[in-house]
């Protein structure tokens, strides 16, 4: 199994072969947590998007097609499922009483003194879509033209939107830090 490509593996699992998704699982799993962590900042919410994405990947393995890349396929999936986690997420927000909302947002202002905490605490306060192109380019590493595939746009327009998403989170990042 280890000499099979993800695209081979992904055929497999189509064919009803599952055990092929824990040569899968092993891959990716890792990559998938560290995208979604650095997204949410809750290792749990984060484990527990990881474990979707492959619940979807069993579901939807035969639309998968030949001759694409599957690490696009599967953070595509991926994608979308941190853009529905938002979605549930800031409905959720509404319900919450306005006293409760005054306090949460005073503590989610204040950004910690470590550099790395301060830099994701910025990273947080992005646009839903920069903060993703951010996680996208930078920690998860994807080329321009695959987040382009990814966002069905152009590489222009992703370096665009990067461009003005590293301003922004210039921006915020240096503002936090003289707060501190």
């Amino acid at each position: 199994m280890k000499n099979k490509t993800d695209e081979n593996l992904i055929s497999e699992i189509a064919s009803g072969k599952l055990d092929y998704s824990k040569e899968l699982f092993d891959r990716y799993h890792k990559q998938l947590l560290n995208y979604f962590y650095r997204s949410t900042r809750n290792l749990h919410d984060s484990k527990d998007l990881t474990q979707e994405v492959f619940i979807k990947v069993l579901k939807y393995a035969h639309t998968f097609k030949n001759g694409t890349s599957f690490k696009h396929w599967l953070f595509k999936i991926a994608k979308n499922l941190l853009k529905t986690y938002y979605t549930t997420k800031s409905k959720n927000r509404k319900g919450i009483e306005i006293a409760e909302l005054n306090i949460s947002d005073e503590a989610n202002s204040v950004c910690p003194a470590n550099e790395d905490e301060t830099l994701f605490c910025a990273i947080s306060k992005l646009p839903d879509e920069y903060r993703e192109l951010i996680i996208l380019s930078r920690f998860s590493r994807f080329k321009y033209s695959e987040i382009a595939e990814m966002f069905q746009t152009t590489e222009a327009s992703i370096k665009n939107k990067l461009y003005r998403a590293l301003m922004k989170l210039r921006e915020i990042y240096f503002e936090s830090i003289k707060e501190q």
